[in-house]
């Protein structure tokens, strides 16, 4: 059993920007990754990632209260780069993609990234505002409205307090799919 440091533990609250050099675990908590805001994956506890100084490609996010725990081994560098790319190239990606099919990825992604599975549901444990999705979706904050409500009558997600559950994720899986082709 690894013992931990107290002060070998960096700790950040709220929606605070991350800012430093060097490998990171996440002990506990979530972290966004943007590249000049766009949105590239959320990290979740267990994730390694790579800070480097004067590196202005990508900026990470506390959401809530976060736990890290710089870690030495450089065995992960490879893994993070290709990892980073291909999640650069789904970005891209979605780009391609009407203001709908972009709200639905987004969701599903994060979903993916960070989604707690429940039967066929997916649950997303970290609150989302309407405003943060429909910057990350390049829509208007009023269009992601409409689009989240006919979501919800159309019985494709519940929010639950601020958080979203994405039903039926089997349907999702498969309309993700198929934007990829």
């Amino acid at each position: 059993m690894m013992k931990i440091l107290k002060k070998d533990v960096l700790s950040f609250s709220g929606n605070q920007q991350i800012m430093g050099q060097g490998i990171f675990l996440i002990v506990e908590g979530y972290l966004i990754q943007e590249s000049n805001g766009t949105f590239i994956q959320f990290l979740k506890q267990g994730s390694i990632f790579q800070m480097d100084k004067g590196d202005n490609w990508f900026q990470y996010f506390s959401r809530g209260k976060c736990f890290l725990l710089e870690v030495e081994s450089e065995k992960y560098t490879e893994e993070m780069v290709y990892d980073t790319t291909e999640r650069l190239i789904q970005a891209l990606r979605r780009y391609r993609l009407s203001g709908k099919e972009r709200i639905e990825s987004l969701l599903y992604q994060i979903g993916m990234d960070i989604g707690i599975k429940n039967n066929q549901d997916i649950y997303i444990p970290v609150p989302c505002s309407q405003s943060e999705l429909a910057r990350y979706s390049n829509v208007s904050r009023e269009y992601f409205v409409k689009m989240k409500n006919d979501l919800v009558e159309n019985e494709r997600i519940e929010l639950r307090k601020r958080n979203w559950v994405l039903l039926q994720s089997e349907e999702w899986r498969k309309e993700e799919a198929l934007k990829r082709n």
